[in-house]
């Protein structure tokens, strides 16, 4: 009944060590209970997923910290906003304390914004 655990303590605290919250928990146990194996490692299959996309979501994350690292090592940073000043572009800090640039290169700032939204 519980594919390969002695009790339902054990798969429950399995879950639990895998990140599932107890609601995941329950229905993946209700499901082996009424013997529907293949909806239980669905709804596991998904929690993989979730967990996998925060991995990856992280990841980005540090790659552009890295970059920033980077540009900042290189001294590259404080070029970089020179140069966009000096072309005609104005830099502002909005309310989260991003800079904002005005002018052509508004749109190309605005979708790397949009790719690190989350990090």
């Amino acid at each position: 009944m519980l594919s390969g655990y002695q009790t339902e303590e054990e798969l429950i605290q399995n879950m639990a060590d895998a990140g599932c919250k107890e609601e995941m928990a329950a229905d993946v146990l209700n499901c082996l209970k009424q013997g529907q194996k293949k909806k239980g490692l669905m709804l596991l299959q998904r929690q993989r997923k979730a967990l996998l996309d925060g991995i990856h979501k992280d990841q980005s994350c540090i790659e552009y910290l890295d970059g920033v690292m980077d540009g900042m090592r290189k001294g590259n940073a404080r070029q970089n906003i020179a140069a966009t000043e000096s072309q005609g572009f104005s830099t502002e800090s909005d309310s989260t304390g991003q800079a904002e640039v005005s002018g052509s290169m508004e749109t190309k700032v605005s979708n790397r914004r949009l790719q690190a939204a989350d990090c």
